[in-house]
């Protein structure tokens, strides 16, 4: 169904080397999507492009620490010397610790923060300004369920 107005958009998506960063990226490569995988994980990422462009796909790694505004300044240069554009920001990197509040140092509290929410800012900061202007530009910010609930042991 590649008649779907993705063909040939890049989409750039964080923890991108497994999970639901990686299905999403297969899948929109599948739709002729091309994808600028980001993670820590160089390993990951690798088999992730492989397995994309082993089935027609176009994707590239990109290892970034996405709670570093440098590691995330050299990604945006990265990617946009390696495709050019940008259409599509998913933000879906996350850390999850489970542990009372009482047991969390402040250390790990950060981790999360940093992960979960301020990726999100820095990676719109670094790509959104590349959207603009183009007609066309998409940011998907991925959230687990905890961000809406609460449960026991799930403080950050």
């Amino acid at each position: 169904m590649k008649g779907n107005g993705l063909q040939g958009r890049v989409a750039v998506i964080t923890g991108a080397g497994r999970g639901l960063g990686k299905a999403m990226a297969v899948a929109l490569a599948g739709e002729g999507v091309r994808i600028a995988l980001v993670a820590r994980s160089q390993d990951e990422l690798t088999r992730t492009a492989g397995e994309i462009t082993q089935a027609g796909g176009d994707a590239a790694p990109f290892v970034a620490d996405v709670t570093s505004e440098e590691h995330v300044r050299r990604a945006q240069e990265a990617v946009l010397a390696h495709f050019g554009t940008v259409n599509i920001l998913i933000n879906n990197a996350g850390l999850y610790i489970r542990r009372p509040v009482t047991e969390l140092s402040l250390d790990e509290w950060r981790a999360v923060m940093d992960t979960n929410v301020t990726s999100a800012y820095l990676l719109c900061h670094a790509f959104v300004p590349h959207m603009k202007g183009q007609a066309y530009g998409r940011v998907l910010n991925v959230a687990s369920t905890m961000a809406w609930i609460s449960l026991p042991g799930r403080t950050a």
